[in-house]
């Protein structure tokens, strides 16, 4: 089974912030880690049968985004090899970029992202507050500031084989 993480959100805090602001030098590199999220993705790349991936959209004319990204998870995800590191250009259809199976999971923020996966996937949202609300739409839902225990359970309870 193929697990796949987004950055941004996911991984990483993501600000809503104006476009500009996305754009200064050290903007992707200093977000602040979800470290649940993160603990829970290293037990899942520790268990046999499961790969885990990194799935981010870059901004394809930022300078440094891509490099800022790497560097972010080489401190904060370093069990992730640089070959599960799979850039998408912003506003594309992650999807289209792995061959995805039915048994492949998504974790990610944004709903669109979620809604064109052919495999599973598993929902994030800000908060607690936020995860209750969004339970009405997707089935399996985290947040941040859930146990990581709990984390690696309900992304995988959310495979569909």
């Amino acid at each position: 089974m193929k697990i796949y993480f987004d950055q941004d959100g996911v991984l990483a805090e993501f600000r809503y912030v104006p476009l500009f602001v996305l754009y200064i030098w050290g903007y992707f590199l200093f977000l602040r880690p979800h470290r649940n999220i993160l603990k829970a993705m290293k037990s899942l790349s520790e268990m046999p049968d499961t790969d885990v991936y990194v799935l981010t959209s870059v901004l394809e004319d930022h300078p440094t985004a891509k490099k800022e990204k790497l560097r972010w998870l080489k401190v904060y995800a370093p069990f992730v090899s640089q070959d599960h590191i799979i850039f998408v250009p912003c506003g594309m259809n992650k999807a289209d970029y792995v061959n995805c199976g039915e048994s492949d999971i998504l974790v990610d923020d944004y709903g669109v992202n979620t809604r064109n996966w052919p495999g599973a996937y598993v929902k994030v949202s800000r908060d607690e507050k936020d995860m209750q609300k969004e339970r009405a739409k997707h089935a399996h839902c985290i947040n941040p500031q859930m146990n990581p225990v709990m984390i690696v359970k309900t992304i995988l309870s959310s495979s569909k084989h």
